[in-house]
């Protein structure tokens, strides 16, 4: 995937991801196990309350 190795975009797709879900909805994505850390990180914070 281009730009694989540059996490800048994780924080403007999860913020774009979380304006469209509806209330009460879920998001799914799928990463590997070395990004997990990244991922976490870019969620965005009112969507965490129970993580």
């Amino acid at each position: 995937m281009a730009n694989d190795n540059d996490p800048r975009w994780l924080n403007p797709a999860f913020a774009e991801a979380y304006c469209v879900l509806r209330p009460d909805s879920l998001y799914v994505g799928f990463y590997g196990w070395p990004a997990t850390d990244r991922f976490i990180e870019a969620r965005p914070r009112q969507a965490s309350a129970s993580f």
